[in-house]
C-alpha cells in the first residue's frame, strides 16, 4: 500500500496463484487475460490520537481475485514485455495491530475498504521452452479507504504491488 499519511510503511510478501490464456493477433504481439487469486498487503505505523508519543503498527493483509488483460510484445523468443489493466474484488481482509493503547483503538472492517481494485500493470517476461520467468509491477487507480475510521488510518492508500512469477504454458502454439 502507499499513503503519505503514515509513519512508516513496509511491504508484506504475499503470493499469486492463477491461469492465464495468451492468443498472438499478429507475429510478435499477442493479447493475455487471465483469472488470479492475488494476496497483499502492508504494515505501517500510525501516531494514536490519545497520545502523539504512541505509536501502533498495524498490518493489512487483503485478498483479491483479479482479473488481467495484457497486450504483449515478443522482442524475441526468449523476452515478453507487456502491459495492461487489472481489476480485482476484495474477497477477503484481515488486521493486525500492535502497540502500546491499541487495544482501545477502532478497528477497521472489510466493509471500510473499497471491495473494487483497478489499475495498470506493466511486465516483463524471460521465455525458456515451457517455463517462464515473469516480473509485473500493478498499481490501483483506486484509493482503498471506504469509510472514516480507513480514512484516519491509512487517507488517501492504494494498492502498489511487485509481483514475480514463474509460469509453466500448458500448450502452446507458435504464431506463424
Amino acid at each position: 500500500m502507499n499513503s503519505k499519511n503514515v509513519r512508516k510503511e513496509d511491504s508484506r510478501f504475499g503470493y499469486h496463484i492463477g491461469l492465464w490464456v495468451d492468443k498472438h493477433v499478429a507475429k510478435r504481439v499477442s493479447l493475455q487475460g487471465g483469472f488470479n487469486y492475488v494476496a497483499v498487503g502492508a504494515a505501517n505505523e500510525n501516531l494514536t490520537a490519545q497520545n502523539s508519543n504512541s505509536i501502533v503498527t498495524w498490518e493489512y493483509n487483503l485478498n483479491y481475485i483479479s482479473v488481467p488483460l495484457n497486450a504483449n510484445y515478443h522482442l524475441h523468443k526468449l523476452i515478453t514485455i507487456g502491459a495492461g489493466f487489472y481489476t480485482g474484488y476484495l474477497v477477503g481482509f484481515n488486521l493486525r495491530r500492535e502497540g502500546s493503547r491499541s487495544n482501545t483503538l477502532n478497528t477497521p472492517e472489510k466493509d471500510n475498504l473499497k471491495s473494487q481494485d483497478f489499475g495498470y500493470q506493466i511486465n516483463l517476461l524471460v521465455n525458456y521452452s515451457s517455463i517462464s520467468l515473469g516480473v509485473q509491477y500493478r498499481n490501483s487507480f483506486s484509493k482503498l479507504p471506504n469509510s472514516r475510521l480507513a480514512e484516519s488510518l491509512i487517507a488517501d492508500a492504494q494498492n502498489s504491488v511487485i509481483q514475480m512469477a514463474v509460469r509453466y504454458t500448458l500448450y502452446q502454439k507458435n504464431p506463424k
